[in-house]
């Protein structure tokens, strides 16, 4: 048995890939790499129990598509293997989209539905270690962050690549060594593709006056992982440690003064993870954003994000809240019960004095429900304006200088509801009643009014 099939057999690391006994689906292109994959999985399966089937997706981009296809089909016939082809059309592209992208998305989707259809357990990709190395000095190139070093994973979900342990030059060896025929990409010489200038123009001529590049490069990769995972732990240590929640608000809270202590590049991350965003690879201008925004930014001022979380900067903190679309509907509250209105219940009760607790929380309150049954009552987002009667004060004040006030935050500020009898707030909920509707001693009809999200 040759060398490589022996170091692919007993190689730990990639026994825990493919386990013993696993179905394989292995995309194979034609080309030298998945070709070469796939007799070494043939020569090897039967001592391992590997079930082997191919999966070949024609992306319909090159005039040779079709002739790969064929030469697969037919290499599956000599082979004894199920071989699945899946179509691809090229006409779902977006026009913002690059056919790299789009031919990557759809390829890893296609072979998901070929694993599934044929009760696959893992889809094996061809991936080596050049290409590794490939990937690492275009990302260094791209000006990728920390995450980006970690190059081409091993597994990623259900999908393995085991032939990262190899180099590109070991599989020619073995292409050559078992004569194997295969097809050749045209486009993979086509220098204006930044990858296959990175391949032809910079790899390979180093590689030919330094035969230890490729290790050197996925070394200083792992050095850098590391770092990356140190960082990893220390924001998710800062993140238990730092960051308040207030599930009701659904918002989540970083004192400025506690973040200040940290490195930049933790502050960020820290921030990222908040959004929801923790797991996903930025691009460099993502960053620089965030950067600016954390140095830069002036109170009230609001970082959007792709996650559906923003970031406010709220005088001494960092406030991370859901954006949610302003709801500006007006519901009619009946004074007895509960009203829904949106993600939010009110609730109206009858109740003696001797049974509540007056202000047991911020979102509930007791009132002089007498005084305004009758009339019409309404649930409402403030509005510029409004004014009401605060309770304790004798005159009106905007709503607005109340809030502000109050130290009410620009999110909480867009989010804040009122209670109105007629035309006159009588509640603004969270905060304070209307002094009209306070209880005295004259007071016959108690209410306790509260505003719930809705379960």
């Amino acid at each position: 048995m040759k060398i490589i099939e022996e170091l692919f057999k007993n190689n730990t690391e990639i026994r825990k890939l493919i386990p013993a006994g696993s179905h394989l689906v292995i995309a194979i292109s034609g080309g030298m790499d998945s070709v070469v994959l796939t007799r070494i999985l043939l020569n090897i399966f039967d001592q391992l129990d590997y079930q082997l089937t191919l999966a070949h997706v024609n992306h319909g981009l090159r005039e040779n598509a079709d002739a790969d296809m064929k030469f697969v089909q037919n290499l599956s016939k000599r082979w004894n293997l199920l071989c699945e082809v899946i179509h691809l059309n090229p006409q779902t592209k977006n026009s913002n989209e690059s056919v790299e992208s789009w031919a990557r998305k759809h390829r890893y989707e296609a072979l998901e539905k070929i694993r599934v259809k044929t009760r696959g357990d893992f889809i094996v990709t061809a991936h080596h270690k050049t290409d590794q190395a490939e990937t690492i000095l275009m990302r260094l190139a791209q000006g990728s962050g920390g995450k980006g070093f970690r190059g081409i994973h091993p597994e990623n979900g259900l999908v393995r690549r085991p032939l990262l342990f190899f180099t590109k030059q070991e599989l020619m060896d073995y292409a050559q060594q078992h004569t194997l025929t295969f097809v050749e990409d045209e486009t993979n010489s086509d220098i204006s593709i930044p990858r296959n200038f990175i391949r032809h123009n910079i790899l390979a001529p180093w590689i030919r006056q330094d035969s230890h590049v490729e290790k050197g490069i996925i070394r200083t990769s792992s050095h850098i992982t590391e770092l990356f995972d140190a960082a990893t732990f220390t924001v998710d240590y800062f993140y238990k440690k730092l960051v308040s929640f207030n599930n009701e608000e659904e918002e989540r809270i970083l004192l400025k003064n506690e973040m200040s202590y940290l490195p930049l590049h933790i502050q960020l991350e820290l921030l990222k993870k908040c959004m929801g965003l923790g797991k996903v690879q930025w691009r460099r201008h993502n960053w620089i954003s965030l950067k600016l925004f954390i140095e830069n930014s002036k109170t009230g001022g609001v970082f959007s994000s792709d996650s559906g979380w923003n970031t406010l900067n709220n005088r001494k903190e960092w406030i991370v809240f859901k954006n949610e679309k302003i709801n500006n509907e007006t519901y009619e509250i009946i004074p007895d019960g509960s009203t829904l209105c949106g993600n939010h219940v009110f609730n109206w009760k009858w109740v003696s004095t001797s049974s509540e607790v007056i202000n047991e929380n911020r979102n509930s309150e007791l009132i002089d429900g007498g005084i305004i049954q009758n009339k019409k009552l309404f649930l409402r987002h403030w509005e510029k304006g409004d004014r009401f009667q605060p309770l304790g004060m004798r005159g009106w004040k905007k709503v607005s200088d109340f809030l502000i006030d109050e130290k009410v935050n620009l999110h909480k500020k867009n989010q804040q509801m009122v209670l109105t009898a007629g035309k006159i707030i009588v509640w603004m909920c969270g905060y304070r009643i209307s002094d009209w509707v306070k209880v005295t001693p004259n007071t016959t009809k108690h209410a306790k009014i509260s505003l719930d999200l809705h379960q």
